[in-house]
């Protein structure tokens, strides 16, 4: 009797451990679904700000640069003459260059202020009046006011080509300028350096038209 009361005793232990380790099987780790539209990372913004640019009157500086040749073909495949023209208002547009290795550091904004650039005068002297550019390192094309509307005109007989000379004259003003900036959304980090500026001015323009020439 008292072994099968052991026997009995060892059968009920083993179950419960059996049990037991149905009851309490780990569970695996719960998995979080990730968000449909989660935020995006910051973008970064430190870019730099133009606060001012103040010319050294001194470093103004003028010099030639001689003359520069384009040449333009017009044909007449036509049984009737026709008139061609130079518009110079496509000749007659300045050159501003700003360089200074500064920028390079941290990109600048796109959108800056207005700066005013240095022009020439009817006598040839520098000066400045009211044309003014986004600030902007590098190259800008600005219309100019030499000879605005100004055109060439020249009359083509039929089945016939010219050629046409464009001679723009211009000249180059320098000068240095010092300049505060801050990076945006800290007004309060200001920084001091300089740049220097270059506008290259047309102050003339003339046509040359060749012979007339039949169309081979």
């Amino acid at each position: 009797m008292k072994v099968k009361l052991i026997t009995y005793a060892l059968l009920l232990f083993v179950a419960m451990v059996s049990c037991n380790d149905e009851v309490f099987v780990s569970r695996p780790a719960e998995v979080i679904p990730p968000e449909e539209n989660p935020d995006p990372e910051p973008e970064k913004t430190d870019s730099l700000e133009l606060l001012s640019l103040t010319y050294d009157i001194a470093s103004l500086h003028v010099e030639p640069i001689g003359e520069m040749v384009r040449e333009t073909i017009f044909r007449n495949n036509g049984g009737k003459s026709i008139e061609v023209n130079i518009l110079y208002d496509n000749y007659n547009n300045s050159l501003v260059k700003i360089t200074n290795s500064t920028y390079y550091v941290i990109p600048w904004k796109k959108e800056q202020p207005d700066i005013q650039i240095p022009c020439i005068d009817s006598f040839g002297f520098p000066h400045f009046d009211d044309t003014e550019i986004p600030f902007k390192f590098g190259i800008t094309s600005v219309p100019h006011q030499f000879m605005v509307g100004h055109m060439e005109s020249y009359e083509i007989p039929p089945y016939s080509k010219v050629s046409a000379q464009i001679y723009v004259k211009r000249k180059v003003i320098t000068a240095k300028a010092d300049i505060i900036y801050y990076i945006s959304g800290f007004p309060d980090s200001l920084s001091y350096n300089w740049v220097d500026v270059s506008v290259s001015v047309p102050v003339g323009i003339r046509v040359e038209w060749s012979d007339v020439s039949p169309i081979q």
